[in-house]
């Protein structure tokens, strides 16, 4: 992308309001943001690299201070500040694979029941979850 996005633009590419990128902005979240002559924002690649980030961090649970603290670390001169980026990031991907792990299980009983409801609309099991059609009168 060698030309700058506006605020809808950026958006629409991410699927967030247009507040949102508003609220990153001036939250400080995404560094070196450019504004045009009428003061409008401009988001070049690294900016909207930056945005992205911000989302998805947030998307996983993270706070705006966890996120700004990586972001600080990004800026911060020396190995040990990659080694706990490295740290960081690493955390955050085991609980977003502990997340997928666990939407997993909920999807493979999801399609359990549901093949067994389609079954018992077919006639081919009786409804054993519906107790007015199995009292005994």
């Amino acid at each position: 992308m060698d030309q700058t996005m506006s605020v809808k633009e950026v958006s629409l590419l991410l699927g967030i309001p247009e507040h949102t990128v508003r609220y990153y902005t001036d939250m400080g979240m995404i560094p070196n943001i450019r504004r045009a002559e009428n003061n409008y924002r401009e988001f070049d690649e690294e900016a909207v690299e930056w945005l992205k980030g911000t989302v998805y961090f947030r998307q996983l649970g993270l706070s705006l201070k966890d996120i700004r603290y990586y972001h600080d670390l990004c800026f911060a001169e020396g190995d040990e500040a990659v080694k706990e980026r490295y740290r960081l990031l690493k955390r955050y991907c085991e609980k977003a694979e502990e997340e997928v792990k666990q939407a997993q299980e909920r999807l493979e009983y999801l399609r359990y029941i549901t093949e067994k409801d389609r079954k018992i609309a077919e006639e081919l099991l009786p409804d054993s979850r519906n107790p007015f059609k199995n009292r005994k009168d």
